[in-house]
């Protein structure tokens, strides 16, 4: 742990590290102790919505949450969540996959867990996506 640049590496089961910054939102950082476990959950979600010529464009947003832990021992959740809109560039739906342009230009591909979601969904349509993940974490003390 490095308490100036707020900085923990962290070891996971199999021994492999992995450096982490926390952010300055969680004053109680100095009260960790090496050894001590971390237990990290992360959550992922992304949502989409096809809008249909003529439909209000909504703002892209992003939103970060930060909260502490106000348990005998540090913890707490951290949460980003934007919004954009993309224009759809295609759609495979054999793979199933779509791949989507971007307001800053970026073209992205991601796989489709169940094709039914491309249904309606073509070339030049255009989606607003809003993506969340989540990080809580807990602290157990070493033995």
């Amino acid at each position: 742990m490095d308490l100036a640049t707020r900085y923990v590496v962290l070891r996971n089961d199999d021994g492999s590290e992995r450096r982490v910054f926390v952010p300055p939102e969680f004053t109680r950082f100095d009260e960790l102790r090496i050894g001590d476990t971390l237990t990290l959950t992360y959550y992922e979600s992304i949502v989409y919505r096809l809008r249909r010529p003529g439909a209000a464009k909504p703002s892209v947003s992003e939103e970060v949450a930060a909260s502490e832990s106000t348990g005998a021992l540090p913890g707490g959740t951290l949460s980003h969540q934007s919004t954009e809109r993309v224009t759809v560039k295609a759609v495979d739906r054999e793979v199933p996959s779509i791949t989507v342009v971007g307001r800053d230009g970026r073209t992205v591909s991601r796989h489709v867990e169940r094709v039914s979601d491309l249904d309606g969904v073509k070339a030049g349509d255009h989606i607003d996506i809003t993506y969340t993940e989540a990080v809580l974490a807990s602290v157990a003390r070493a033995k």
